[in-house]
């Protein structure tokens, strides 16, 4: 079946304007962060062994949940922004 409409510029935009915002208001949502379990997890976000997870753990932001250590892909990506510490 096809199916044909001709719709003046104004409608176009419209349109355009509410799939935008949808598909910004979904990435946004996307990018909240997610939670990673364990170095190895952390160190494959970072792109880094987990050897240097474990080295760097006093500076990269963390929480342990019994022995589990746990990050926050939102909390590793403003300490990479803020330039963490060599």
């Amino acid at each position: 079946m096809n199916l044909r409409a001709e719709l003046p510029p104004d409608a176009i935009e419209q349109i355009v304007a509410v799939v935008v915002a949808r598909v910004l208001s979904e990435l946004s949502t996307a990018n909240a962060g997610r939670w990673l379990t364990g170095a190895a997890a952390a160190a494959d976000y970072l792109g880094c062994s987990s050897k240097r997870v474990y080295n760097r753990l006093p500076d990269i932001p963390h929480v342990r949940d019994g022995g589990r250590l746990v990050f926050h892909t939102a909390d590793l990506d403003d300490w990479l922004r803020a330039g963490s510490p060599r």
